[in-house]
């Protein structure tokens, strides 16, 4: 079992480094190995326990640049190896009425690196194909 550490944040303010398990991307995804990230003022929803589940353990950060590490199932448009920068707004359905309206910043199913689904504070992350 390979592993990477990754800073977690549970509740408001409280940090802890953790080892994870490298799990392979899944359908549709991409795992890249982070080279920078941002810190941003947006990594506050997370830091401060403003996210649906502050229970829930998050990586913080988004503004991610990577190398694309392995890809999963059904992904077409990067390779290992590709440079790639995620930003905060995960990738869009295009399905919800708002994507369908070519509304993709108010889609009802994007994940928000490093709040709603783990970010770059980490030696590795995983993202939609779409957000990469």
């Amino acid at each position: 079992m390979s592993t990477y550490r990754a800073v977690q944040v549970i509740g408001s303010r409280e940090f802890s480094l953790v080892e994870r398990e490298l799990v392979d991307p899944g359908v549709g995804q991409v795992r890249l190995r982070v080279h920078s990230r941002g810190v941003c003022h947006s990594d506050a929803l997370a830091v401060e326990g403003m996210r649906p589940d502050p229970s829930t353990p998050v990586v913080p950060g988004h503004e991610i640049v990577g190398v694309i590490d392995a890809v999963g199932a059904g992904v077409t448009a990067w390779q290992v190896g590709k440079r790639v920068g995620v930003g905060f707004l995960g990738g869009q359905c295009g399905q919800c009425e708002y994507c369908r309206r070519g509304d993709f910043v108010n889609c009802l199913d994007q994940p928000q690196t490093g709040t709603t689904v783990d970010g770059g504070y980490a030696e590795y992350t995983v993202a939609r194909e779409i957000s990469a």
